[in-house]
């Protein structure tokens, strides 16, 4: 029955190649810093997975820009660019090495770099009008809470780099973006405005010039107490996320919001995971292991990175599944 199982789900994956990411665990304490600092150990390079199965060859993209962090792939629409960030957070901004963005062809041809300077460039994105979305901390804020860290906001900025343009003024974080089916970026928001001091990272969205920024989900939601990695679901109009906490790693369940369900509260959402709890501020255990980094295939499968041990952070524990909302 395992086997049979295994085979139905891998035979889903109706594509021949998948770009991913090896990386060691992120050393946060909070979800924003996974975005920009901090003192995450280097060591990765983005790869191709060909086939995609277990038993697929693991092919080099991008493995020679020396002692850094490779992360935040993002496939151009008609598959042939790929943005990523690379780098190690410097939060100082004195000269060492920080975040920037580059693109490559998937092959690993065409390599370039498209931001430079001392500030921390992240989470690129592609967007329909032909530029590049991203977070960055040029804006100068500092996080208001605890040690002096500086704040991500969205930019924006032509295809070549040039002409980077501030979208939010948050002086928290803004993070994880994407793009809905409808051109609008979604993403997370940390404010304190009007809401408790630690259930403070939800969903909003805007256009992509900036305007119409409105809350998404959860705005007065405890339980998830943080929604990341929010992608909407082919197909559908939902929006597919890792649920975890204000403190702790960044792992949780994976679950669906649905707004025009619910607003706020448990009916605006469903775990497609339910055996891992659905945390408030402080993560809880798990003896069913962790899930991270959820990339919606339809409503009911997904990739993602998923670790069986208790413990989030055990070294080489995290790989690469597909799973199903039915537990397989």
């Amino acid at each position: 029955a395992s086997a049979l199982r295994e085979r139905l789900l891998l035979s889903r994956l109706d594509f021949t190649t998948l770009l991913l990411v090896k990386r060691r665990p992120y050393d946060s304490e909070q979800p924003f810093m996974d975005a920009h600092h901090l003192h995450n150990p280097p060591g990765g390079a983005v790869y191709r997975l060909s086939p995609v199965r277990p038993d697929g060859t693991l092919t080099p993209v991008v493995d020679s820009l020396g002692d850094g962090i490779y992360r935040d792939l993002c496939l151009s629409w008609d598959a042939r660019r790929l943005l990523f960030s690379f780098g190690n957070g410097n939060d100082s901004w004195d000269g060492q090495q920080s975040y920037h963005i580059y693109e490559v062809e998937p092959d690993g041809q065409g390599l370039r770099q498209l931001t430079t300077g001392t500030h921390n460039d992240c989470e690129p994105i592609y967007l329909p009008t032909g530029q590049v979305g991203f977070t960055s901390d040029r804006g100068e804020h500092f996080v208001m809470c605890g040690a002096a860290r500086h704040a991500a906001n969205l930019w924006i900025m032509e295809g070549d780099g040039s002409a980077p343009r501030q979208l939010s003024f948050n002086c928290f974080n803004d993070f994880n973006p994407s793009v809905l089916p409808d051109g609008r970026i979604i993403y997370d928001r940390w404010e304190y405005n009007e809401r408790s001091v630690t259930s403070l990272h939800k969903p909003f969205t805007m256009h992509s010039d900036g305007t119409q920024v409105a809350p998404y989900y959860g705005s007065a939601t405890i339980r998830p107490n943080v929604v990341m990695f929010p992608r909407a679901v082919p197909g559908s109009h939902r929006v597919m996320g890792l649920f975890t906490a204000h403190h702790g790693q960044t792992h949780g369940p994976i679950g669906l919001m649905d707004p025009a369900r619910a607003f706020d509260g448990p009916e605006g959402i469903e775990s497609l995971t339910p055996e891992v709890p659905i945390t408030g501020e402080k993560a809880e255990d798990s003896r069913f292991g962790w899930y991270s980094d959820p990339w919606p295939l339809s409503e009911t499968t997904y990739l993602c990175s998923y670790t069986p041990t208790v413990l989030p952070w055990v070294p080489n524990s995290w790989a690469i599944y597909v799973g199903d909302r039915h537990g397989s």
